[in-house]
């Protein structure tokens, strides 16, 4: 009776499980950065261990490496994607960290429970203004699969990250 009982409570918790690491589909990736931030600077709502800007407020940033992500910000209620949790971008051949909220990825999870990431672009330390904006809007993201806690292993793209984004896109 103990092994049957066991074994129903490893299969009650094996979906659960599977559904906190590999690939999730349909996920909506938009752009945003110093100009578009809220408010305009790199300052993030997460302290994942990043660094604290001249405000003293955790920074945005990163260069897309498994040991330093780029910021993105999602729905701060999507549990599937807490705070420091994070992500592959096999477009972008980068990994990212849920560091930021994201006030359009909430509206698109509460209402109709989609995916949305907002990749940080560009510095931390200065803005590029409407060019900056024109550049992100511009940008190849749409639908696209994202992995979740993925393995340290994945290729990278070394391109600098605050280099123009287009370049970067697979």
């Amino acid at each position: 009776m103990f092994v049957i009982l066991a074994l129903a409570y490893v299969l009650i918790a094996l979906p659960s499980t599977l559904a906190s690491c590999g690939p999730i589909d349909d996920v909506t990736l938009t752009f945003y950065g110093w100009p578009d931030n809220s408010p305009p600077g790199s300052d993030n709502a997460f302290d994942c261990g990043r660094g604290k800007n001249a405000d003293g407020n955790p920074m945005a940033g990163g260069s897309g490496t498994y040991d330093d992500p780029i910021s993105f910000a999602t729905a701060t209620n999507n549990k599937n994607l807490p705070e420091c949790a994070v992500v592959y971008v096999p477009l972008l051949h980068k990994y990212f960290r849920n560091e930021d909220d994201c006030a359009q990825c909430l509206t698109d999870w509460d209402s109709k429970g989609e995916y949305h990431i907002d990749l940080w672009t560009g510095s931390n330390t200065a803005g590029g203004g409407q060019d900056q904006i024109n550049c992100e809007d511009n940008l190849p993201g749409g639908s696209q699969t994202i992995i979740l806690d993925p393995p340290n292993s994945l290729p990278v793209d070394s391109m600098d990250p605050t280099a123009p984004a287009i370049q970067f896109v697979h």
